[in-house]
């Protein structure tokens, strides 16, 4: 009998997961000690406690308990912090994933004069495209992104004017089912043309195309209410998955993100974008720099490429009489992509002085290692870490829709906790354990805590104060 009740006892902590999600008996509660708690950007304690319960923060600070029945993980010499966000990256969609293509009324041209653009032309148009359904979670690869210290992964879909909608997606390695964080995020567009024969095939032609879509899409709902109210001489409205996608966003029930990298394509993206009165957020946005004045205007979320390349270095010229492969391009050529460059990387952190929400993402890079190279290449270059690190945690956790489950270690937020040997923006820091959706990693066994582990937190930023416990009923709860 006794054995029976140890069982079946509800507050053991190795009993059935009560939310359903895990068959079986595995940990429910975890306790992180000793370790300094970095709770948000520019707030820290020098020495906590953190408490897990079925993969949400229960606890956090130097007065949290240690439940009896909790696994505890001694993160002496450590730090801990909220596990980063990719804020773009396409690596975990299938490659084979089907995209939809409705087929369309046929044309007999033999008899009738085509006038005009087919009604059902969705070239390049899939907005009813969902990325959770074509997830690709290779475990392999899953091990390298958590072993960088990124527990999530926005995976947006990409290649068509129109590609679909995104989905955040935790790096624990559980089925689809468990592991997409929220879905759907954003829709995604981009004003470019999809290649190919026939109609669009010009820059001009894309921007025609999705504009035309969008008026089409308002007249379909307008259709659709009138028939829906039985109105006289209205008749029946077709099915139409992709203009239903796309009143979303015009309602501005899905937010919008369009893919930019040139000046230009900023422009014409805002341009768009006000014509239609959505705001977006704006992916890749390598020449942001070059445009901060319009985007300050906007207030625009950023989803920031990394990709600065290789720094320029200046060659001298050949001397004379010397033969040489090829000649170095002249000096000030040199020096003006050099001073390009590094305007570019120096230029990150102005944006977040701006007022600009950001995130950053792998997107374009081999792998996140390489992205978190990036972030320690900008902040050598003068980007703050508390601005850095609030672009890899909160930063993308706000324009996601999460700001009170990602981003931090306070109650309430999930508990996506990575402890390191040292700061993040230490190149010599490695990651020492990985805790998501409740399940504990164990990486680098032989690493030892860095100096910077012990240096002293950085000084309290006025834009991250702490928030209030939450209790676990509120309305963003991850998608199961």
């Amino acid at each position: 009998m006794l054995f029976g009740n140890l069982c079946l006892s509800p507050d053991d902590g190795l009993t059935q997961d009560r939310t359903g999600r895990v068959a079986g008996f595995r940990p429910r509660v975890y306790a992180i000690t000793g370790a300094r708690l970095v709770r948000s950007p520019g707030r820290e304690d020098r020495r906590g406690i953190l408490v897990i319960r079925d993969g949400v923060i229960v606890a956090a600070g130097p007065e949290a308990v240690v439940p009896p029945e909790a696994v505890t993980v001694d993160g002496s010499g450590l730090i801990a912090y909220a596990g980063f966000i990719d804020a773009d990256a396409g690596d975990l969609l299938s490659e084979k994933a089907a995209l939809p293509s409705p087929p369309g009324r046929p044309v007999n041209f033999s008899r009738y004069v085509l006038a005009a653009t087919r009604p059902d032309n969705r070239k390049s148009l899939t907005p009813q495209f969902a990325a959770e359904s074509a997830l690709h979670l290779d475990a392999g690869r899953l091990t390298g992104i958590r072993q960088q210290g990124f527990t999530s992964v926005h995976v947006v879909p990409d290649g068509r004017i129109s590609s679909g909608t995104t989905a955040l997606v935790s790096t624990a390695g559980l089925p689809p089912r468990e592991s997409i964080v929220t879905k759907p995020t954003l829709a995604t567009f981009a004003l470019r043309p999809p290649g190919g024969n026939g109609y669009p095939k010009t820059l001009m032609g894309a921007h025609a195309h999705l504009r035309q879509a969008f008026l089409d899409a308002r007249r379909f709902a307008r259709h659709r209410r009138l028939y829906a109210e039985a109105i006289p001489d209205v008749p029946r409205p077709p099915a139409d998955d992709v203009l239903e996608a796309l009143n979303e966003v015009l309602d501005r029930r899905r937010r919008p993100a369009f893919r930019v990298s040139t000046r230009d394509d900023i422009h014409r993206a805002i341009a768009f974008c006000g014509e239609h009165k959505i705001q977006p957020v704006l992916l890749g946005v390598d020449s942001a720099t070059e445009c901060l004045d319009q985007l300050e205007k906007g207030r625009f979320d950023l989803l920031l490429s990394m990709r600065f390349g290789t720094e320029p270095k200046l060659r001298p010229g050949s001397s004379a009489g010397k033969l040489t492969a090829s000649l170095a391009e002249p000096l000030k050529v040199q020096q003006a992509k050099k001073q390009k460059w590094v305007k570019r990387v120096r230029g990150v952190g102005q944006l977040q002085r701006r007022g600009l929400g950001l995130g950053v993402g792998s997107r374009g890079l081999k792998d996140r290692g390489e992205l978190l190279r990036e972030v320690r290449r900008a902040i050598e270059h003068g980007w703050s870490v508390t601005d850095a690190l609030a672009a890899l945690t909160t930063g993308p956790a706000r324009i996601l829709g999460l700001p009170k489950r990602l981003g931090t270690l306070d109650p309430g937020r999930l508990g996506h906790v990575v402890l390191w040997t040292g700061r993040f923006e230490d190149s010599g820091s490695r990651v020492r354990y990985v805790l998501v959706d409740g399940v504990l990693f164990e990486y680098n066994k032989s690493a030892k805590p860095r100096p910077s582990a012990t240096s002293d937190p950085a000084a309290p930023t006025a834009d991250s104060p702490p928030p209030p416990p939450l209790s676990r009923t509120t309305t963003d709860e991850p998608t199961r």
